[in-house]
């Protein structure tokens, strides 16, 4: 199963960057805090996941993330049978299902998940996922994922998406 070599990878980025909704509509005097927005003017970042590209890890597995400064939220698509392999990581991770049902495995359990449901691995406790049918899921990961920045994902999930 082929991965996309680095150079589209980092196309990706640039375009999910350039995917951020730019402006809100503007409520004074709401969402402010004196004390803290007097003294900090940083704009939340605001994104439609509709609307960014899928990363196409295997033709059963898609994706589409946003790196915030402290933490990542990413969105998989996955095609009835699609496997994502046993793995850990050192970022917490909160799953939850938007559509479909899944099949989550973790330290010799099995759990069904289906939209609404969410399920919270902590640091380093392996895990994995068989698509039921096809499934949209959404996780969060604090902190932040430089293995996805740096390409180091892409070849780890190589190696694991084509092991026998």
């Amino acid at each position: 199963m082929a991965i996309y070599p680095k150079k589209i990878f980092i196309t990706m980025l640039v375009l999910v960057a350039s995917s951020a909704i730019a402006d809100g509509v503007p409520a004074p005097g709401r969402g402010i805090i004196p004390a803290v927005s007097d003294h900090y003017k940083t704009q939340p970042s605001f994104y439609d996941f509709d609307r960014m590209p899928v990363e196409q890890i295997t033709k059963s597995i898609g994706r589409r993330f946003i790196m915030g400064t402290e933490s990542v939220m990413i969105r998989w698509d996955l095609k009835a049978g699609a496997k994502l392999p046993v793995h850990f990581h050192v970022q917490e991770q909160v799953t939850r299902v938007e559509q479909g049902a899944m099949e989550a495995y973790s330290q010799g359990q099995k759990y069904v998940m289906t939209p609404g449901q969410v399920m919270v691995f902590p640091p380093n406790v392996p895990h994995e996922f068989v698509a039921l049918k096809n499934t949209v899921f959404i996780e969060q990961q604090t902190p932040a994922r430089q293995d996805f920045i740096n390409g180091d994902f892409e070849k780890l999930a190589s190696a694991a998406l084509t092991k026998k």
